[in-house]
């Protein structure tokens, strides 16, 4: 359990792999996922300007090499926008650059909506692959949301458990936490986390860019013990940027290709713009990116269960075996 979020917690058992009907074999559902990508009709998303809305507040659709900012229909949050893929309609041959040029798209969505509506601040970036992992259409597309108050409330339940671990480690004594973890507590929450994980061995980082679990600057990964659903890696980097673009895109193709992850679901909580007038400030957070493992394309049942919904995760995988796979797999890009 994760003391500072007690609604995420895990229990393993690799049987229930087996009960969700997800049984992969990652080489030879990689190659037919992707032939039924290809053969299927491009839908709006390959033409947006003809399809998809634009946002006048935003003055139209703006975009780069690899990506097209559009409105979102169906928006749920006042700013709340469409960053579509230019290069392919197949999520799973996205390249670094692709990510590169869609995280630049996403940074100036935000940046136009803050200037727009200022008291918008808090941004979030969340999108799904595939059929399993919820996508309305395969086309790969991401959905940044720009709030006023607080981050979406799974997001802001995890700033404000950093913001009470800050104080509380600051506290040095009057609550459950021992001088041993407190000694060794930077009192940074997404520093803890990720070498907590690293002291486990369940962290990654590209073989050129050397994991750096207490600051640094690097972009950095781990397989969470206490997992949103069936199986989660977490990202964490100063910005999304080029650095986190191309973990993001490495770690991706390990998981195609070595455990055949054809449908997955993600989300990242961002830095947020300064301070409203009249209230508290608010801790600053880093780039945080929670990717998960949604089951297989051709699943015969969905991966959510009520126990997923209403108690606890079931991993099914071995979390130091994934680990040790995505480490293996980035060594050899």
């Amino acid at each position: 359990m994760n003391r500072y979020l007690p609604q995420e917690t895990s229990s393993h058992n690799a049987i229930r792999k087996a009960r969700f009907g997800n049984t992969v074999d990652a080489a030879v559902d990689l190659a037919r996922v992707n032939a039924e990508i290809d053969a299927k009709e491009c839908g709006d998303f390959c033409n947006p300007t003809q399809f998809v809305a634009s946002d006048a507040d935003l003055g139209g659709y703006f975009e780069n090499e690899g990506a097209i900012v559009a409105a979102n229909m169906g928006g749920y949050t006042g700013s709340h926008g469409l960053i579509i893929a230019k290069r392919t309609k197949n999520p799973m041959i996205l390249s670094q650059a692709d990510f590169e040029d869609i995280f630049e798209m996403t940074l100036e969505f935000f940046k136009r909506s803050h200037a727009r509506f200022p008291s918008r601040r808090f941004p979030i970036v969340n999108w799904d692959s595939t059929g399993p992992g919820g996508a309305s259409q395969v086309h790969p597309h991401f959905q940044a949301q720009l709030l006023s108050k607080w981050y979406p409330g799974k997001w802001e339940a995890v700033r404000r458990a950093a913001a009470h671990y800050a104080a509380e480690t600051q506290a040095r004594g009057g609550h459950e936490v021992s001088a041993e973890a407190l000694a060794a507590s930077s009192g940074d929450y997404f520093n803890d986390l990720a070498s907590g994980h690293a002291s486990v061995n369940l962290a990654f980082a590209l073989p050129s860019d050397p994991a750096s679990h207490r600051g640094g600057g690097r972009a950095l990964g781990f397989v969470s013990l206490t997992a949103a659903t069936g199986l989660e890696l977490v990202f964490l980097a100063p910005s999304l940027g080029p650095e986190l673009a191309r973990l993001f895109h490495a770690v991706l193709q390990v998981c195609y290709k070595r455990l055949g992850w054809t449908g997955t679901s993600a989300s990242c909580m961002l830095p947020h713009y300064g301070e409203a007038e009249g209230t508290a400030p608010v801790a600053p957070v880093p780039v945080m990116c929670r990717l998960v493992f949604r089951g297989s394309y051709y699943a015969s049942s969905a991966d959510v269960s009520a126990n997923e919904l209403f108690a606890t995760a079931i991993v099914g995988n071995d979390v130091f075996e994934v680990a040790r796979t995505i480490r293996d797999g980035l060594l050899e890009l």
